[in-house]
């Protein structure tokens, strides 16, 4: 594919990959979706938010797509991999599950920290010999 069209996602990183309409709008969708993702309380509903990022990807008009760049190595010329021109490929559903999970997990350990998940120490544990005594 030469043509990137505003709904895609772009896999890569810098600045070109990050302004693309298409993973503007897919960064949004993470963010309204991170706190209920990160708190969830099983592998399950995990896995419903991370296909319904998914589908609402796929449900624009016309439907967005992951793809991924093709980056041409002959030795004498190399397409830098972050930048819009040339090739990409559409990647295939699971690692495009995996790309929303990755990006739902981001600060992850902070958030849960903040918001205290159940099961989930918020303050860390005393030190061996730190009580004082009260005598």
């Amino acid at each position: 594919l030469t043509y990137n069209a505003i709904h895609n996602s772009l896999c890569g990183r810098g600045g070109s990959i990050n302004s693309h309409p298409g993973n503007r709008v897919f960064r949004g969708w993470i963010a309204e979706r991170r706190e209920s993702y990160n708190l969830a309380e099983s592998k399950a509903d995990k896995s419903r938010i991370t296909s319904e990022i998914m589908e609402r990807v796929q449900d624009q008009g016309p439907p967005g797509r992951f793809l991924q760049k093709i980056v041409e190595g002959d030795g004498s010329r190399r397409s830098e991999p972050y930048t819009l021109g040339g090739y990409w490929f559409e990647i295939d559903d699971s690692k495009a599950l995996a790309k929303i999970s990755q990006a739902l997990r981001e600060g992850a350990p902070a958030f849960r920290a903040l918001r205290g998940k159940k099961g989930r120490k918020t303050t860390p544990p005393r030190r061996m010999g730190s009580r004082r005594s009260k005598h």
